[in-house]
């Protein structure tokens, strides 16, 4: 018997990565990424503002409410020319850049401008304020996205920002589910004296959708080797067989036999943690097999833990 960190140790160095593709950068979601991204700019590429309001000098602020005259507006996407004087202020949009001169933004709830061309600067503000700096979330060269990167919309967003159009990223893996036990009935036939339904296996292929992979769902298998041995052949032409139930006691036997009719080398069968215990884990040349309780309480078994590791 086996640690649930030394089974997830294992499972993870008994496995191979899978190859690389490319893939355009919304594609690439639910991916992992197998390059290491940097920035080609800073991030912002310039002092901007962060509120719709009024560029100006802080020291024109010390006493407030303080008039300044109003030289220009700088919307975003512009580049200013003007250059913000002592007892001046220029109209900026979120986003715009700010002008020479200026080192900060007063928002607009907190001034009132009047017709002759002023505003009145109602409270004072310190350098910096409501200013995002050049290069403040990153600079150019920086890693943004490191080799292993889980690909979430957030990191869509980053790579785009750093003009990525498309990023290579790992194959994601096909992982065969398959469910055994006679006491198993479908999710739209209410259980008879001694059944119940399959809810293990909705649950690991929610599991596999959700570390990225790619669920080939192999169905539920009776208590009959015949049957068994098909269903497990079947999912060892996947990266991954996960099986849930069958590794009791009382049924190891017949799993065990079948796997060794496939040459499965088995690296352990039992970790310490329960439930879940009697957990397995083994490979046939590139393919992965696992198989786990099939208790509905053993849903953090050793090998959910690692196989949630290797996806990722």
């Amino acid at each position: 018997m086996i640690t649930v960190k030394e089974a997830v140790q294992r499972v993870l160095q008994e496995t191979e990565l899978l190859g690389h593709e490319e893939l355009s950068v919304v594609e690439a979601r639910g991916h992992v990424l197998a390059e290491e991204v940097r920035a080609d700019v800073d991030m912002p590429p310039f002092h901007k503002s962060s509120m719709d309001g009024y560029a100006l000098k802080a020291s024109d602020t010390a006493r407030t409410p303080a008039v300044l005259e109003v030289v220009g507006t700088i919307p975003a996407g512009t580049s200013p020319t003007l250059e913000v004087q002592a007892g001046q202020a220029a109209k900026i949009m979120t986003g715009a850049p700010l002008p020479a001169g200026a080192d900060a933004v007063q928002k607009v709830e907190l001034t009132t401008s009047g017709p002759d061309g002023r505003v009145t600067i109602l409270e004072p503000v310190v350098g910096g304020t409501n200013v995002a700096k050049q290069g403040e979330i990153f600079a150019a060269g920086a890693v943004v996205a490191s080799r292993g990167t889980f690909i979430t919309p957030a990191v869509v967003g980053l790579l785009a920002a750093v003009g990525r159009e498309s990023v290579q990223v790992f194959a994601r893996p096909k992982v065969a589910v398959l469910v055994t036990g006679d006491e198993l009935v479908p999710l739209g036939q209410k259980p008879g004296p001694g059944q119940i339904r399959n809810s293990n296996g909705y649950a690991l292929q929610a599991q596999v959708l959700g570390c990225g992979a790619i669920p080939e769902v192999l169905g539920v298998s009776s208590d009959v080797k015949e049957v068994l041995a098909q269903k497990i052949a079947d999912g060892l032409n996947a990266d991954v067989l996960l099986i849930s139930g069958g590794v009791s006691m009382g049924d190891f036997d017949l799993v065990e036999d079948v796997l060794a009719e496939h040459a499965v080398t088995m690296f352990f069968q039992k970790v310490s943690i329960k439930p879940g215990k009697p957990t397995v884990f083994g490979r046939r040349e590139k393919s992965g097999f696992g198989d786990r309780s099939g208790s509905q309480d053993a849903r953090d078994s050793a090998l959910d833990q690692a196989f949630a590791r290797l996806a990722e």
